[in-house]
């Protein structure tokens, strides 16, 4: 997961990407950001013109950046992690 991304979301920022090998796994186009395809990058200048002359849409995303952005939170992430390698929570603390 690039860490900028998460950075971003962290702060309320939608972010403008291109999509990348799982990418929609955590930017989902208007709603959390804005992604344009890899193969198009003359889109960018759109997507940042969009982002602007809708100001009240992007700022309106901050929400949705957040929730996205809990996801990926150490509370979460690690619960994951302990649990792919068959330990608990509960074991790890000890």
């Amino acid at each position: 997961m690039p860490g900028t991304i998460i950075d971003a979301l962290s702060a309320g920022v939608p972010v403008i990407a291109r999509r990348w090998q799982y990418c929609d796994e955590m930017l989902t186009d208007g709603v959390n950001g804005y992604v344009y395809d890899f193969d198009k990058p003359e889109l960018l200048k759109e997507k940042i013109m969009y982002a602007i002359t809708h100001e009240e849409q992007t700022a309106g995303m901050r929400k949705n950046c957040l929730a996205t952005a809990e996801r990926y939170s150490e509370k979460n992430v690690i619960s994951q992690v302990l649990a792919s390698m068959g330990i608990s929570e509960h074991a790890a603390e000890e």
